[in-house]
């Protein structure tokens, strides 16, 4: 299926390692030039030259979200984007005893407020070019909030009503915006840490995959199953979709709820 990508131009936050270089690879795959903002020069220079392997053009900046000022300076010098993926993020665990207000307020500033700011700098430039998309990726945590994680609950959270109460007022613009809600990923990072918890509970790291046995379809995610939904969801193939947060769990959370549940409609 030919998505109609190929000259377009997506910027990318945190699109140096992980999900953020995954979704960098499958749209350059399509032909999308590409803008690449994290905050480790080395590691964006290294993952541009392998993104350049597809043919496209690939610029790169170092910069931390963190900063306020960061989101106004990036879209002045950028104001050749189609499409803008936010995906910047601080994980953090932590009960809300445990979590002093230093380290909400820091890991606020990058999510949700980077992705707000990004936004509202963005948004003047897709309007300008007659329009694009904005792909949020957000996280199925805010949808089962858990006081083990309540940071990134309640960001997640924020960014799903934000995402969906932006809909109708971007369409005016011709601007689409979208979220996505994943689950377990299998980054590289991730891969680490569920092979250092193979080495300590089953006594051999490779055996990672089997701590997955809990979930959908006995495995997690792949980056490329993420950087493929988010391709369709900037193509005009979705050109009617917007407001949407589209949960990319394999069924996860719908299917855990009902067990987790208590009261009368729970499911006994």
């Amino acid at each position: 299926m030919d998505l109609g990508l190929y000259g377009k131009r997506a910027l990318i936050t945190g699109g140096s390692k992980g999900i953020g270089f995954g979704i960098a690879h499958q749209l350059a795959a399509e032909g999308v030039d590409l803008t690449l903002v994290a905050r480790d020069e080395a590691r964006l220079s290294t993952a541009a030259d392998e993104l350049r392997q597809h043919g496209v053009d690939v610029r790169t900046l170092s910069a931390d979200l963190y900063d306020p000022a960061i989101p106004d300076r990036i879209a002045k010098e950028n104001v050749d984007i189609d499409i803008l993926v936010n995906n910047a993020n601080t994980p953090s665990g932590g009960s809300l005893e445990q979590v002093p207000d230093e380290q909400w307020m820091h890991n606020w500033s990058i999510k949700p407020f980077g992705y707000i700011r990004m936004m509202r700098a963005f948004v003047p430039v897709l309007r300008a070019r007659g329009g694009g998309v904005i792909v949020n990726m957000i996280g199925a945590i805010g949808e089962v909030p858990s006081n083990k994680a309540i940071y990134s609950a309640a960001s997640c959270s924020a960014l799903t009503s934000v995402t969906q109460g932006l809909a109708h007022d971007l369409s005016q613009s011709n601007i689409r915006i979208v979220g996505i809600n994943s689950w377990v990923v299998n980054t590289e990072k991730n891969v680490a840490a569920f092979s250092e918890r193979a080495k300590e509970r089953l006594g051999d790291p490779a055996r990672w995959t089997e701590l997955h046995s809990h979930l959908p379809f006995k495995r997690a995610a792949d980056v490329s199953e993420v950087g493929d939904l988010i391709a369709f969801l900037a193509s005009a193939r979705a050109s009617y979709l917007s407001g949407q947060v589209i949960s990319l769990d394999g069924g996860y959370v719908a299917s855990s709820l009902p067990a987790t549940a208590s009261g009368p409609l729970a499911h006994e």
